[in-house]
């Protein structure tokens, strides 16, 4: 399934099965949805929890992913969706 999440501009992606969990969790190395795709949607993120755009973002840590589960924003589901970064 997949979900266009419009407060954060990014898509986010489950799977109605375990097994099929496990595929999209190993569908392209290193993206396993844990992350944020883009500094884009990190920046909403924050500012969805109230941190002013001034902030210097290094100084803070990211938001938590797992409070969008069973969704995950894989950085492929972005490039799939014509809304994220590139895969290379």
């Amino acid at each position: 399934r997949f979900c266009y999440l419009p407060q954060l501009e990014l898509i986010g992606v489950c799977a109605s099965t375990e097994e099929l969990q496990k595929g999209l969790l190993s569908l392209v190395p290193g993206d396993d949805g844990s992350s944020f795709p883009d500094e884009r949607s990190l920046l909403k993120a924050l500012s969805a929890h109230g941190v002013p755009p001034s902030v210097e973002v290094a100084s803070l840590p990211p938001p938590d992913v797992r409070l969008m589960l069973p969704l995950r924003p894989y950085r492929w589901a972005q490039w799939l969706g014509g809304i994220g970064p590139s895969l290379s």
